[in-house]
């Protein structure tokens, strides 16, 4: 059954070219922004209310309104946003939207040149994010200023439309609607307003509320500080997903789940708004940028071409079908569609991984498959100094430029690859994680279940991706999803030669995976299958010391109540080349107890292994038992670590109580009620200390909060100090890649319940990204770049200077004495051109010296004499020295300059000759006759004449007359063959 249409009334004041002031009862405020932005880590009050702003909730305190809040920062964000790309004018950057904040990458390089965010730059600040000049929440939508392309429009769910100048990072304007936005877009040919979509306020939800369009001035700078924002209301909608302005002006499209409304902006159908329905729910949309037709995707994998909006006045009113064309390749939902700038191929992606190329005219499609992940959004590379391109954003989170002509990969930017939902282990399951100090990464579990990646917090570089468990990646049959192999548990070597995993698919198969180090990437050495037989493996840990094939050793426990050891294994293979291998050592048990955890002491001489009552020291070499450590407070041991750098102490875990014994007497040292649930302890590994995580929540939920409490073994049972994070925590371990070496301080890195990897501590001393201007990433230097150096490049007769030491107040003193500081200004604070010429020429030329020493003649120096170089001179002293150039060095300079850049063309006459086709439309000499495909051996017989020569300006050629088949002022005569 086609899609139906109905015509319904639209406000007139839609269509009007001003835009006038708002309603009585709508009052949005106005709130002007600072012009600066900055971001650092996230820390006390504003860390809770960045959180809870992203939840939409407010902050609450509760009983631990007293805590501190620990500082961290996030390495990545839970979800990828589904806005596309926007590129600049130029092609040269591009802007993705992270949360609350916009980051800017470079279209060559992929570096993160810039970012507008949203926090202070003051790390340990506790004021409340409401004073920052960024965006509080989720921001949801972005493009360019429509009447300034060098600026930057952000839409956010805090309710507000910010203005910033990309190029400083410099927050210039907000106008503030007390209503979250959703959607934005603009009309290109009225560049003073934009078209929003705004959510219901979150004490209004309901079946029934609708969202609102408004029509919005962005020229709110003219206007008094307290005047209002000057807005208009259209129409009301049950919900929209997408709202888009066709190229033309003439159409505003509102799409909901099975909606489409048609609202007319030209003058000649003002006060229409027609409704189309999907058969399908609609999830993505695009309008083609030179006809007047849209393109809609469907849950369904269904891709329609609306033909609709070209009826004539009297039967828009009607209900009628609407025109429609089908294209149908995808299997599930279409999550993606844009058109290429002249309209001629429309991009398609989705669930499959696969990007479709469809040839509207020719009615063809091509493929560029297994990009790596889902498809979530797809931009189009503006035409600029590369060909035309296509930039991919994945779930995972990378980014992918496709090469429009080719089909290949471009360019591949990684970040950290997020898991989607389907593949999230439960709560129950930790993920795996651990530190490879070999590499300065973290390993983290990745996108897919069956890889882990390794990430540099430091670089912000994913160093590597390991696939674990090899597996078909492709998309679901049906609606539920394949259960792929899973990564159960990592564990690294002290010296990062090893790696050790376990992977199983649905606990059927189980893989035990030794992987070997060799500085650049990782090869599988030694796979064992079903290490403890039909059982599950719970957990694995190295030697702490092993450096050698004698020290290697491997432990694991599991569910079939084993503990087996594994060795390094060395023999000569049949070249004589020495082969390292793993096989198993020894098994052994006790009391038929499931073991729970384990754990090796600091020096390697004790192997502990935690069962549910007690825990068990045993010897690594003969498996003995040692001592068993047990006390009536500790019924059901969940975690335990050794403390202190010699391992004297042993702090050990139940739900609600935490106990430190000294294995030097054998006795329990203090014990702690804990009034929250311990998740976890985590030692330092160079003081002794350590941390209880807990979860005041009997079960991981989406408000729950984390409580850590620091302990100090010679303070006794009372934590020396205790912060909470605003949110909960699946696992952590420390971070013992942190530059801090004090020894008090903790950091640890974890991932969140919402699968956001976090750094949480005393010091989190990761680089963070804050608010800057675009610098110069093919240099390295990190300077900042201007738009002059983008246009002209690096300045030829200015060296960069070294970076200043002095305090603030004196390096902007020293700022201001650059000769090029006035052009490095922001448009709107540059002085006119006509001042410019003379400070900043003055500053560059400087004044010739008074007294200058005569420079002595060295042209009768002996060659073989070495000259004198005294200590602290330099031979190019003389170079140094300024003075001012006088009138007839300024005209040589000049009349050069004309003569190389200002010359003209040349005129050649009619009768010079020109060889191999030279100038367009002359006579071309023809090529010497040839007998069965050979040339004649005979030459032509002709009468040759000088050839006139060239003119003087050009360079001096030697042409050889003779050797020219072709005579001036002659007809050429027939050779004989």
């Amino acid at each position: 059954m086609a899609p139906k249409s109905k015509a319904t009334a639209l406000p007139p004041a839609l269509a009007g070219n001003s835009v006038g002031s708002s309603k009585p009862n709508e009052k949005p405020s106005k709130g002007k922004g600072k012009a600066d932005a900055e971001r650092a880590t996230v820390s006390d009050a504003t860390a809770a209310n960045a959180v809870d702003d992203a939840r939409g909730q407010p902050s609450r305190g509760g009983r631990f309104s007293d805590v501190p809040v620990w500082q961290w920062t996030t390495l990545t964000e839970r979800s990828i946003s589904r806005h596309p790309a926007v590129f600049t004018p130029d092609a040269k950057y591009f802007f993705i939207i992270v949360s609350a904040s916009v980051k800017v990458y470079s279209a060559t390089t992929g570096a993160v040149v810039s970012t507008l965010s949203a926090f202070s730059n003051d790390a340990s600040s506790s004021a409340s994010t409401s004073t920052s000049p960024g965006h509080r929440r989720t921001i949801t939508s972005i493009m360019i200023h429509p009447g300034n392309p060098l600026q930057l429009v952000t839409a956010s769910l805090d309710g507000t439309i910010k203005i910033w100048d990309y190029l400083d990072a410099l927050l210039l304007d907000t106008i503030d609607l007390e209503r979250p936005v959703t959607h934005m877009c603009a009309d290109t040919s009225k560049p003073d307003s934009v078209f929003i979509a705004s959510a219901p306020k979150s004490n209004k939800t309901g079946p029934k509320e609708r969202s609102v369009i408004y029509r919005v001035s962005l020229r709110q700078s003219v206007q008094p500080d307290d005047a209002k924002p000057v807005y208009f209301r259209v129409t009301k909608t049950q919900s929209v997903h997408h709202l888009v302005m066709s190229p033309s002006g003439r159409w505003l499209i509102i799409a909901g789940a099975t909606k489409i409304y048609a609202a007319a902006v030209s003058p000649a159908r003002v006060g229409e708004m027609t409704k189309y329905t999907s058969p399908q729910l609609i999830t993505s949309f695009a309008f083609h940028p030179t006809d007047e037709y849209f393109a809609t995707g469907c849950d369904t994998g269904v891709i329609r071409l609306w033909y609709c909006l070209n009826g004539e006045k009297e039967q828009a009113k009607a209900e009628k079908n609407a025109q429609t064309t089908m294209l149908h390749w995808h299997a599930h939902a279409v999550s993606s569609l844009t058109f290429t700038p002249n309209g001629a191929y429309l991009l398609s992606g989705g669930e499959e991984a696969v990007l479709v190329i469809w040839q509207l005219d020719a009615n063809k499609k091509d493929f560029v498959p297994r990009v790596g992940a889902p498809i979530v959004s797809i931009a189009v590379t503006p035409v600029a100094e590369q060909s035309e391109g296509y930039l991919l954003c994945l779930q995972d989170g990378t980014l992918m430029t496709i090469d429009a002509a080719k089909h290949t990969v471009r360019l591949e930017i990684p970040r950290i690859k997020l898991a989607p939902l389907h593949f999230r282990p439960p709560t129950t399951e930790p993920p795996p994680l651990a530190v490879h100090e070999a590499s300065s990464s973290i390993v983290l579990p990745s996108s897919h279940p069956s890889s882990i990646q390794f990430y540099d917090p430091f670089t912000f570089a994913l160093k590597y991706e390991l696939e674990v468990a090899p597996s078909n990646r492709v998309s679901r049959v049906q609606d539920e999803h394949t259960e792929p192999p899973r990564v159960l548990c990592t564990a690294t070597c002290s010296s990062g030669r090893w790696l050790a995993t376990v992977d199983a698919r649905a606990n059927a198969e189980m893989h035990l995976k030794i992987w070997a180090w060799d500085g650049r990437s990782w090869s599988l050495n030694t796979r064992v299958d079903r290490p403890h037989g039909n059982a599950r493996v719970t957990g694995m840990a190295f030697h702490p010391l092993g450096t050698n094939a004698q020290s290697w050793q491997l432990v694991t426990i599991g569910d079939d109540a084993n503990v087996k050891t594994w060795k390094a294994k060395t023999v000569a293979n049949e070249r004589g080349r020495d082969e390292t291998f793993w096989v198993s050592r020894s098994t052994f048990s006790w009391r038929e107890q499931l073991p729970r955890a384990l754990s090796w002491s600091p020096d390697g001489s004790i192997l502990v292994v935690a069962y549910a009552a007690a825990v068990v020291l045993f010897d690594p070499d003969s498996n003995a038992v040692l001592q068993v450590l047990s006390c009536p407070e500790i019924k059901d041991i969940r975690s335990f670590a050794f403390v202190g750098t010699a391992g004297q102490y042993l702090a050990v875990a139940s739900q609600r109580e935490i106990s430190v014994w000294d294995l030097v007497s054998g006795s329990v040292l203090w014990t702690h009620a804990a009034k929250q649930n311990v998740q976890q302890l985590v030692a330092h590994p160079r003081s002794d200390m350590f941390a209880a995580v807990q979860n005041p929540a009997a079960t991981l939920e989406e408000e729950s909060i984390t409580i850590v409490r620091v302990f100090e073994i010679t303070a006794g049972p009372r934590a020396v100090r205790k912060h909470k994070v605003p949110y909960p925590i699946r696992a952590c371990a420390f971070f013992s890649l942190s530059s801090s070496p004090a020894s008090s301080d903790f950091v640890l890195f974890g991932i969140t319940l919402r699968w956001s990897v976090v750094l949480l501590g005393d010091d989190v001393t990761r680089p963070m990204e804050r608010a800057r201007a675009i610098v110069d990433d093919g240099s390295g230097t990190g300077a900042s770049r201007t738009l002059l150096q983008d246009i002209f490049g690096a300045s030829a007769i200015l060296a960069p200077s070294a970076p200043s030491t002095a305090g603030p107040s004196a390096s902007v003193v020293t700022r201001k004495k650059d000769p090029l500081y006035e052009l490095e200004l922001p448009a709107y604070e540059q002085p006119p051109l006509g001042r410019l010429f003379d400070s900043v020429m003055g500053r560059i030329v400087g004044k010739r010296a008074l007294d200058v020493p005569p420079i002595a003649d060295t042209s009768q120096m002996d060659v073989d004499q070495d000259p004198i170089v005294e200590s602290g001179a330099t031979l190019m002293q003389a170079a140094s020295i300024e003075r001012e150039p006088d009138k007839s060095e300024l005209d040589a300079l000049t009349q050069m300059f004309r003569e190389v850049f200002v010359q003209p063309a040349p005129t050649v006459p009619k009768s010079t000759l020109h060889t191999n086709g030279n100038g367009n439309g002359l006579h071309k000499p023809v090529s010497t006759p040839k007998v069965n495909g050979h040339a004649s051996a005979q030459k032509a017989k002709t009468k040759r004449t000088p050839a006139t020569p060239l003119p003087s300006s050009n360079a001096d050629v030697e042409m050889d007359v003779d050797s020219s088949p072709v005579t001036v002022g002659q007809k050429r005569k027939k050779s004989k063959i």
